[in-house]
Order: structure tokens, then sequence, then C-alpha cells
């Protein structure tokens, strides 16, 4: 393994293919975003503009650091990535801003207390993302003026070494926000929430950018990529535990409703015409006997 990352084409391989699983990641929720943005009706759905505010801090921190590391792989898929949440965070704002014009009118029309407290509510929201955003961006700027202000004051190694430092936290940030998700999977033993494809790209992306870090010999992306291959490897640990309790449960449920409708038919109360759930209710059943 080290004489492979040691060659000229692990220098080559390793950060294409963590360069396209970063970009697979960054564009997974634009499915999502289109659909919502099609609808129009249903404000954020399942959306969070939170995410996106984290993904655009990121990828301009990286960015700026790949850029005076002179690192193309590192710029050119935090590029893509800073352009698609910068898509994905206006579109959150723009399906807000819709929700809670609707909400302003429903308002005018009726004059209840539910409908100002929904409209107090949308209200928040649709600011709190705003804040979030003014605070997040503001801060950086002012890192980044208080940085190159005292970059002269510096060698380019010292600068380099700081703002490493600082993409390194920004990314331990990353994957320490996934622990309360960790907490209510183990307390709730439901990985329902988990989505498995993004999940093995997630911890294969991980994977190639330590080695891809091991290859620089740059701690700063070596050892969160570390701490984000342990966080995901429970992750998937926590999914293969409870993935088969979850589907038995499942299918115990499925197992009383079909036997139910069964008894049903035969008494001649509802006639059945799906062949699919005779087909299923078998299957089900033989999986347990």
């Amino acid at each position: 393994m080290a004489k492979f990352l040691e060659s000229d084409a692990a220098k080559i391989i390793v950060p294409l293919i963590a360069s396209i699983l970063m970009i697979g990641i960054y564009y997974a929720p634009i499915k999502s975003v289109n659909e919502q943005r099609r609808l129009l009706t249903n404000g954020l759905g399942p959306l969070n503009p939170y995410n996106a505010i984290f993904n655009i801090s990121g990828c301009s921190l990286w960015l700026i650091y790949g850029n005076m590391l002179h690192d193309n792989w590192i710029c050119y898929c935090r590029l893509i990535g800073l352009v698609l949440s910068v898509y994905y965070f206006t579109s959150c704002v723009g399906l807000q801003a819709m929700a809670y014009g609707r909400a302003i009118l429903s308002s005018k029309n009726n004059e209840g207390e539910e409908e100002k407290g929904a409209l107090q509510i949308d209200y928040k929201q649709y600011t709190s993302v705003q804040y979030a955003f003014v605070v997040v961006v503001g801060g950086w700027c002012i890192v980044y003026t208080a940085l190159f202000n005292h970059s002269n004051q510096m060698s380019r190694e010292e600068t380099m070494e700081y703002l490493g430092y600082i993409c390194a936290i920004h990314n331990y940030l990353y994957y320490i926000r996934y622990l309360p998700q960790l907490y209510i999977i183990f307390r709730k033993k439901d990985v329902s929430g988990v989505m498995p494809r993004l999940l093995a790209a997630d911890t294969m992306n991980s994977l190639f950018w330590m080695a891809y870090g091991m290859i620089l010999k740059n701690t700063n992306i070596i050892y969160p990529s570390a701490v984000g291959v342990i966080v995901e490897s429970i992750f998937i640990i926590m999914f293969c535990l409870f993935y088969t309790k979850n589907i038995s449960g499942q299918d115990s449920t499925q197992i009383a409703a079909l036997t139910a409708m069964q008894s049903q038919v035969r008494r001649g109360k509802i006639t059945c015409t799906c062949s699919r759930q005779w087909t299923t209710l078998s299957s089900i059943s033989s999986h347990y006997m």
C-alpha cells in the first residue's frame, strides 16, 4: 500500500476518484431541490438550507487553501461543490420566501390565532436561515481579513499552515454534527433515515481523501478524513445491526395486515384483485417458516 501511494499512478488515480466521489456527494441533493422547485407549493419539504450554508463555508475555505497549495484536485471539486451549494441555498431561500408570502396572504384572509402563530413560525424560519448565512460568511470574512492582514508578518508557509488548521477544524465540525444522529439511531434502533448509498459514498470519499493526504503528507487532510472514516464506520455498523430489526418489524406488520385481509377475502367481505399481495404474503411467510 505504501509503495502504491508513492507511485506516480497513485497521484492521479487517488485524487481523481476522491474528486468524483466528492462531486457526486455535492450533486446528490440536486434532484430533491429541483423537485421542490417544480412543486413551488410545499415550501422547503425535505430540504435543509443549513447544510448548504455549511457546504458553502467549507468549499470556500478549501478552495482558498487548495489555491495556496497549487493543488488543482482540491480546487476543482470544491469549486463545483461551491456552485452547487450556492444553487441549493438560493433555491431554499426562494422556496422559503414563497411559502412566507403565501402565509401572509393566508393570514390576511383568515385572521385566526392559528394563522398568526403559523406566520410567526414561518417568519422565524425564514429569517434564521438568512442570519445563519450572514453569521457564517461574515465570520469567515473576518478570519480571512485577519489572516491575510498578518500575512506580511508571516511567511507563505505559516499562512498556509494556519489556513490548513482552519480547514481541518471545519471538517472536524462536519463530522461531529452527525453525533446527535448517531445517538438517536442507537437509542431508537431505527435506521430508516439513513441512505446506504450516500453513506457508502461518504465513507469511500473519506478513505480516498485520507489516502491523498498521505500522498501529500498533509495532516490537515489526513486527520479530518480519518475522523470521517471512524464516524461513518460507526454508521455502517449501526446500519447493519439495526437494519434487519427494522425489516423484521416491517415484515411482521405486513404479515398481520395481509393475513387479516386474507381472512376477510375468505369470508367474502372483500374481493382481492391484486395477486401481488398474495405473492408478498407467501414470500414473507416462507421467510419465517
